[in-house]
């Protein structure tokens, strides 16, 4: 009896043995690490500042525009986001604002060049973001026309956040 007992203690032994080692040896094909997904934890509409490094005007807009978008997000409604752009044309610019776009930013403040070309494009097609771009050319649906003057640049920043989104 008891070698009987013994040889089903062992049995049983082996029998797990080989069930955990299957389990912990085989290959199910998803070994690849998994990048970082990043998320909007506080659940808050994104703002974003898309700053090109080919603006004529200098940095007083883009600055005045971020500062914007501090103050919105210091009433603890909206998330800033600041990307600097160094862009060698539209085409490579539209790139940069696409990764802006895949962040669900609901505001976009473009300023450059080559940056506000890409905004105007991309604002053409129709997204559901509003855009804000510092360059000469005339408001059209979904964009509005920051001034050079930066208090104006700020204050305009300030009204579209309030006015799109309430913060």
């Amino acid at each position: 009896m008891r070698t009987k007992l013994i040889a089903a203690a062992v049995a049983v032994v082996v029998v797990v043995a080989g069930v955990v080692a299957f389990f912990t040896l085989r290959d199910d094909g998803d070994d690849k690490p998994r990048l970082p997904v990043a998320r909007n934890a506080s659940l808050n509409p994104v703002v974003c500042a898309a700053i090109g490094t080919d603006d004529p005007s200098g940095t007083a807009t883009a600055e005045a525009a971020w500062q914007a978008l501090l103050d919105a997000a210091a009433t603890d409604k909206v998330n800033a986001q600041r990307l600097p752009i160094t862009a060698t044309s539209p085409a490579d610019a539209e790139t940069y604002l696409s990764a802006l776009v895949a962040r669900k930013c609901r505001v976009i403040v473009a300023t450059g060049l080559h940056v506000t070309a890409a905004a105007r494009t991309m604002a053409a097609r129709g997204t559901e973001i509003q855009w804000a771009v510092a360059d000469p050319g005339q408001s059209a649906p979904q964009v509005i026309v920051l001034s050079t003057d930066p208090p104006t640049t700020h204050t305009q920043v300030r009204s579209l956040i309030h006015t799109i989104l309430g913060a």
